[in-house]
């Protein structure tokens, strides 16, 4: 075994040789060096400093931030998920750890496979390549390494309190945004404008009043509504349970910048997506009836605040009026024409390759022939489905949605067991479980509207949920193993920090 203090002689030298090079080209590559560099030689010491630091870049969405507003090439940015090869390699080596392998694993092992197949049968195998690269850094290894170094409750804490800083600074920014009405300022690229989003309206009796649609730091506003709403789901049942005061006070703060970040784009998605959230967690205990009237409130209150977002919820009925018929609402005719041609080519593409589809991220490159043949509405260049549901199946068919749907499953209704487990002996751990499955299903009720992107929110998710299940297996262990560690052991997961 080489000594850590060798390591970190070795390491130093070769980093500022490294720097020196960086220096003498940019100052970008400079400061990313020096960063590194902090993260290497804290994580020899500490290897759950890379693990932190890999949440925070990724709920922050800070790497693509960087590659987008800071000069930092995209490769880069993209493989930050490798930071987390450090701390492995240092469980594996000097801590003695055995791999971890989780059912949802060898779900996304056939996923893969699936993906491997539909990529050498696709139209165009090189772009298809990329896209199948995508999902196995963002996918499988993302999963792999999360299930693996998240694995002590100390762990998973530090790890949700670095996922409620993270919710504080992405609603922070576009509610200071919307409060100065400083649009033309991106902060850094934490408060973006998407192009195309457009303004919200209101009709008042004097004038129409509009409002800006706020993209925050993931840069469309569909999809930062959807992650604001994940990270609303992750801090609320944080509130619960016997906390500290700091802790309460941060999982407040978390609730309270997410619910802006949530409303603030003025996505419908996410607001039809929040109410079937209700209506499937209530059945599965993850919310109490008791407290659906609270949530309710809680959306009264905010949409009397941001009278644009309600108006904008009320012209969903024109959208379903026109799927059910009735084509009289000029406004909703041309979006709903839109997304309907989109979904309906989707299912036409997907029953014409039914098995592994047509290859991963291929859909959009059909979507235009097949749909434009419907006569509903003409689509330019290529669209995706604007479906979850219907994007998987038409890029990778029946087995790629049956096993994505699996590894969905599977998570929740371990974290539904966690949940239901630790119902009175562990607060921290049922809040935890609670939080993830909640989650996971905002994530697949806003699916309906939303094709599947983003994905290393959705399996880093994931992976959290599963390294909870293992991490309530070992102390549920601990405890049967040795009933007089029982007080002990709980004691020392149940609280919150």
């Amino acid at each position: 075994m080489i000594p850590i203090p060798l390591m970190l002689g070795i390491g130093g030298i070769a980093a500022a040789a490294i720097i020196g090079l960086m220096a003498a080209a940019t100052p970008t590559f400079t400061i990313l060096g020096i960063v590194a560099l902090i993260i290497i030689v804290a994580s020899l010491q500490y290897p759950e400093a890379a693990t932190l630091t890999f949440f925070f870049i990724l709920y922050t969405n800070s790497a693509l931030i960087a590659a987008n507003f800071h000069n930092v090439p995209i490769a880069i940015a993209g493989l930050f998920p490798l930071i987390m090869m450090l701390p492995f390699a240092i469980y594996m080596l000097f801590g003695k750890e055995k791999i971890i392998l989780t059912p949802q694993l060898y779900l996304l092992a056939g996923l893969l496979l699936v993906q491997v197949v539909g990529t050498i049968n696709s139209i165009d195998v090189g772009t298809a390549s990329e896209e199948l690269f995508e999902f196995i850094v963002e996918g499988v290894i993302i999963y792999f390494l999360v299930t693996n170094v998240v694995r002590t409750p100390a762990t998973l804490k530090r790890v949700m309190l670095v996922i409620l800083i993270a919710a504080i600074i992405l609603g922070a920014f576009p509610l200071f945004q919307e409060l100065t009405k400083t649009y033309d300022n991106n902060y850094g690229g934490f408060a973006q404008i998407e192009e195309y989003a457009g303004f919200t309206a209101q009709e008042t009796l004097i004038s129409e009043v509009r409002q800006q649609r706020l993209s925050g730091a993931i840069g469309e506003v569909n999809r930062f509504a959807q992650t604001m709403l994940m990270m609303l789901m992750i801090s609320l049942p944080m509130l619960g349970g016997r906390t500290s005061l700091p802790w309460k006070l941060i999982a407040l703060a978390a609730s309270v910048f997410s619910v802006a970040g949530v409303i603030l784009p003025f996505s419908r998605g996410a607001a039809v997506g929040f109410a079937l959230l209700v209506i499937i967690a209530v059945p599965l205990r993850l919310i109490d009836v008791r407290r659906v009237a609270v949530f309710v409130m809680l959306g009264v209150v905010a949409l009397m605040a941001v009278p644009q977002y309600a108006a904008r919820i009320v012209s969903i009925q024109d959208s379903f009026e026109y799927v059910a018929g009735d084509s009289s609402s000029g406004e909703a005719d041309g979006a709903t024409k839109g997304r309907l041609t989109e979904m309906l080519a989707a299912v036409i593409v997907y029953v014409e390759h039914p098995v592994v589809g047509v290859g991963p991220g291929m859909y959009k490159y059909y979507s235009q022939d097949v749909g434009n043949q419907l006569g509903i509405r003409r689509l330019d260049g290529a669209r995706r489905s604007h479906s979850l549901y219907l994007d998987i199946a038409a890029n990778t068919g029946t087995l790629g949605l049956l096993t994505t749907l699996g590894a969905v499953f599977v998570t929740v209704r371990q974290l539904i067991r966690v949940r239901n487990r630790w119902e009175r002996g562990n607060p921290f751990l049922r809040n935890v479980a609670t939080g993830l499955a909640l989650a996971i299903i905002v994530y697949m009720t806003t699916g309906f509207f939303l094709h599947f992107a983003y994905i290393r929110y959705f399996w880093t998710t994931i992976a959290l949920g599963a390294a909870t299940a293992q991490i309530s297996k070992q102390v549920a262990e601990s405890i049967t193993d040795d009933p007089a560690l029982a007080t002990a052991a709980t004691a020392a997961t149940a609280a919150h920090p």
